[in-house]
């Protein structure tokens, strides 16, 4: 790619015309305007310079994003590899429970804690059917 910029600068040079050493003897119409036939020649020369350069930024510019793009990929695939792996290691450090176990549990817990209530309910009310028994005199002393 080096040698690139050296090539279109040959073609270039090749489509310029010649040096003025080398012209033929200007016609009598030419005389008045060959100075600048020579500045366009000149400016011609320039852009197609300045073209050149601007494709050779632009290239250079693309490779840039491109390898840039790669590196990019590469790190987001780390990441995304790290990620799973993390997530691997909290799963077996610590397992996981589903939402249906959970909810089994919970449902195993309530229907626990309802019958303790409903077996605490009838001690109450036997408690207090055994108040109710008790003759007030003996309360009181």
């Amino acid at each position: 790619m080096a040698n690139a910029p050296a090539d279109k600068k040959r073609k270039r040079e090749s489509s310029s015309p010649p040096p003025s050493s080398s012209r033929r003897p200007l016609r009598a119409w030419e005389e008045p305007v060959a100075g600048e036939l020579d500045d366009a020649w000149d400016l011609l020369r320039r852009s197609w310079d300045m073209q050149a350069d601007a494709v050779d930024g632009l290239k250079r510019l693309l490779g840039r994003r491109q390898s840039l793009d790669e590196e990019l990929r590469g790190q987001l695939a780390a990441v995304i590899a790290l990620q799973k792996d993390s997530e691997e290691k909290i799963r077996d450090a610590f397992p996981m429970q589903t939402a249906q176990k959970v909810a089994h549990e919970a449902e195993a817990r309530i229907a626990a804690l309802e019958a303790e209530n409903a077996g605490l309910k009838a001690d109450l009310k036997e408690l207090k059917e055994m108040i109710d028994e008790l003759p007030i005199d003996n309360v009181l002393n």
